[in-house]
């Protein structure tokens, strides 16, 4: 699990902290599977960024440099809203952000 949180922090310098939780929250309601892990990433501030001036255009690159690591999906969304969505739909998805 360690490999895309380090993979990730290498490559692009606008990583400040990186931090993945693995497994399920204690809400009967929660879709998350045990062996699923929620990457959180924390970006440094926009004025130090040096690989994308947006968030969509780092993303873009992200989603370009992570497509190597296989069996790994991720979305990239803001922790409340994913959660939020898993909650309504009954549905997990992946994460790095």
């Amino acid at each position: 699990m360690r490999k895309p949180i380090k993979y990730c922090s290498t490559i692009f310098p606008e990583i400040k902290h990186t931090v993945c939780k693995i497994g399920a929250g204690e809400i009967p309601t929660d879709p998350t599977p045990m062996e699923t892990g929620d990457y959180i990433i924390t970006l440094k501030d926009k004025s130090e960024w040096t690989s994308a001036k947006t968030r969509e255009e780092l993303v873009e690159k992200m989603e370009e440099k992570l497509v190597v690591l296989a069996g790994v999906k991720f979305e990239f969304q803001q922790p409340i809203q994913m959660r939020f969505n898993e909650l309504m739909t009954g549905s997990k998805t992946g994460y790095c952000h």
